[in-house]
């Protein structure tokens, strides 16, 4: 009340506050964090096929060499140990060179195998090791050809498909040496596989 000089008079009373509303709210929504992606570039496939092409014709080529040396192999060991004296019998030292030819080229297949498949599948970690691989190759490069040109010292000179296999080997090498530049290139250029990185939220 108020009093107006003669009466108390009555306020005016305010409307009750409405009661908060109890409907539902859905929970925020939050935003998914952005992950890394690699993303392909111009370079990405020709690297791919150029790493998984070198690989699958070094594949074949180990595959055809215990054949196609075999015959060679043994008559180089057999001359190289009638010329050193006090060597073993010729014939055992054939067979554990032909054997050695065999086990290293099974060897040579299956890496060459996992570089190509892991070359098309794009691993992020086959990338180092064909870079660790290709540096590994180049130092055959000099050894190939020292062997072929005579000027590593020899008991018997190599000659026919012996010195063929030498001069594939050198070709190898000098492929193998454009195909590491490359690489190393892409790596430092642009990434892995010449793959950029890039963000992208999650689903």
């Amino acid at each position: 009340h108020r009093w107006d000089g003669t009466r108390w008079v009555p306020l005016a009373v305010a409307p009750a506050a409405a009661p908060p509303s109890l409907a539902f709210a859905p929970p925020p929504i939050w935003a998914a964090a952005p992950r890394a992606i690699r993303v392909a570039t111009s370079w990405t496939k020709p690297l791919q096929m150029a790493v998984a092409g070198l690989a699958a014709v070094q594949a074949v080529w180990y595959l055809i060499v215990p054949f196609w040396l075999a015959g060679p192999l043994t008559e180089n060991v057999r001359r190289t140990a009638v010329s050193t004296p006090g060597a073993l019998d010729p014939s055992q030292l054939s067979t554990v060179a032909i054997l050695t030819l065999g086990a290293t080229s099974v060897v040579l297949i299956a890496i060459a195998t996992a570089v190509a498949i892991g070359a098309l599948r794009r691993w992020i970690w086959m990338h180092y090791v064909v870079l660790a691989l290709l540096g590994i190759g180049i130092l055959d490069l000099p050894i190939a050809v020292a062997n072929a040109t005579g000027i590593t010292p020899q008991v018997v000179p190599i000659s026919g498909r012996l010195l063929v296999a030498q001069w594939v080997a050198a070709s190898f090498s000098v492929v193998e040496i454009a195909l590491f530049a490359w690489m190393l290139m892409a790596l430092l250029r642009r990434g892995p596989w010449a793959t950029r990185k890039e963000l992208s939220a999650q689903e």
